[in-house]
């Protein structure tokens, strides 16, 4: 972040959605790392202007002021607002994605603690024990667990596959970002992980794994991630699409 921030810069950018004014959080960060002005949306939803350090404050707020359409088509992909719980996010997409596979997912009632099974084939089964007001905190507490169970295993599998040695990989409920890599090899990922397709999910892992080549984000890392993940723009475009609505997701408050 600039410091102190200049005061000509806003704290909020107004963009017409829908047919409708809307003012967006907004914060203009100084990057020593960035060659060049970049806006990207973030949870919240709110809105991110990185600024490499030769960039002034006036050309940072004439960059954001000629960005407000994409803005405001990026915020309209997001849908209504309020549609962050996990059961209305399964009951539109009833799927998980566990080990590169695709795996449609049923929640049904059982007995005793909540657990989690594996059927036939390529078919979840989610196990809970209570109803009401307690189903949304059951769906959660499992989705986290099988994300902890399982992306572990992916990331070994891919890293062995790039013919790299990682650290630990822990999953938690980043704010953020969906994943990051240490210096040390350690890789954190965020659980919502389980909740994208098979290929965004790899694409995740595989752009961790290529800090473990190149640290920074310097072309020589996004080469390396090419090779491994040749649809890599793509992906990306479509993580920045759903950033928002997966991220605001069972968002933890502590």
């Amino acid at each position: 972040m600039f410091s102190p921030p200049p005061a000509a810069l806003p704290d909020f950018l107004e963009v017409v959605v829908n047919g409708e004014r809307v003012r967006v959080p907004v914060v203009f960060e100084r990057s020593e790392k960035a060659s060049r002005l970049r806006l990207t949306l973030r949870a919240g939803p709110k809105a991110r202007v990185v600024v490499p350090r030769h960039a002034s404050a006036a050309e940072a707020l004439r960059f954001a002021d000629a960005h407000r359409d994409w803005l405001a088509r990026a915020l309209g992909r997001l849908g209504p607002a309020g549609e962050d719980s996990v059961g209305a996010h399964l009951a539109k997409f009833p799927w998980v994605s566990v080990a590169g596979k695709l795996c449609s997912l049923e929640a049904t009632s059982a007995p005793g603690r909540p657990f989690l099974v594996y059927r036939e084939g390529e078919e979840l089964v989610i196990f809970r024990h209570r109803d009401g007001d307690h189903a949304e905190g059951d769906l959660r507490l499992l989705l986290r667990r099988l994300a902890a169970e399982t992306l572990p295993g992916r990331t070994a599998w891919l890293a062995q596959k790039a013919g790299l040695r990682i650290g630990r990989v822990t999953v938690r409920d980043q704010r953020g970002r969906w994943g990051s890599c240490s210096s040390t090899g350690a890789v954190s990922l965020n659980w919502r992980l389980v909740l994208l397709p098979p290929a965004l999910q790899d694409h995740v892992i595989l752009h961790e794994l290529a800090h473990r080549v190149h640290l920074d984000h310097s072309d020589s890392f996004w080469r390396q991630l090419a090779a491994w993940d040749p649809d890599w723009r793509t992906n990306d475009r479509t993580l920045t699409r759903d950033w928002g609505r997966l991220m605001d997701l069972a968002r933890d408050d502590d």
